[in-house]
Parts: C-alpha cells; sequence; structure tokens
C-alpha cells in the first residue's frame, strides 16, 4: 500500500492509502501532466516573463518619430548643460530637475531671489545660443 497526499485549494491536506497498482496509475498521470505543463509552458510564456527575460512589447500607437525627436532633443540639451561651468549646471539641476524653488536656493547661498532669477536667465540664454 501506498500513500497520496492531496493538497485542496484552502491549504488543507488529505493522505489516502491506495493499492499498489492505483499508485503506479497515479505517478503515470502525474508524470504526464508535468510533461503536458512543461510542454506548453515552452511554447506560451507569460507577458511578464516574456518581460523580465528581455523582450520587449511593440506599442501601436507609439509614434516612433516623435520619440527619436525627443530623445534626440534630450541629447543635445544634457550636452548644451555640460558646456556650462560647474556652479551653472547645479543651479540648472536644483530649479529643473530637484525642483528646488529659487527662494530656497538664494537662502541657501546667502543671495537674493533676483540674484538666482538673474543667474538663471543668463544659464538659459547661453543655453539657447549653444543649442541654436
Amino acid at each position: 500500500m501506498e500513500t497520496i497526499t492531496y493538497k485542496f485549494a484552502d491549504g488543507t491536506e488529505s493522505a489516502v492509502e491506495v493499492s499498489d497498482e492505483f499508485y503506479s496509475l497515479y505517478q503515470d498521470m502525474e508524470k504526464a501532466d508535468e510533461l503536458s505543463e512543461r510542454k506548453h509552458s515552452r511554447r506560451n510564456q507569460s507577458l511578464e516573463r516574456s518581460v523580465d527575460n528581455g523582450w520587449d512589447v511593440a506599442d501601436p500607437d507609439a509614434d516612433i518619430a516623435a520619440i527619436f525627436e525627443k530623445n534626440e532633443s534630450n541629447r543635445q540639451l544634457y550636452a548644451a548643460i555640460s558646456t556650462l561651468a560647474p556652479e551653472q549646471q547645479t543651479l540648472i539641476k536644483q530649479v529643473f530637475f530637484e525642483r528646488i524653488p529659487q527662494v530656497e536656493i538664494a537662502e541657501r547661498q546667502g543671495v537674493t531671489k533676483k540674484a538666482i532669477n538673474n543667474r538663471l536667465t543668463r544659464i538659459l540664454r547661453k543655453l539657447k545660443k549653444v543649442l541654436q
């Protein structure tokens, strides 16, 4: 006699003693199910698993030209920012990327908000020239 343990959906388990002949058939059925599942999972892979494995799903509504143009503009902007002095780069980063208010930046540096605003205006003019 062999024992088969069945696990119910609610997590409870039940052990049943069966004849050797029935246990052998049960083992064959389990192996067939496992083989079938393996074949099925090789052919059909979940979207999440595909993405985890590096596959990307195409978006039919995506405007490739607009995405390329945006990426190119970003590349040009970052290149232009890299031509600035380190203090100017820091100010751009604080204002536009970290979204720190100009008043707070002025307080940190011990200057007026107008001074920060004037610096930012000069920096933006310089960036505009570089980008043209």
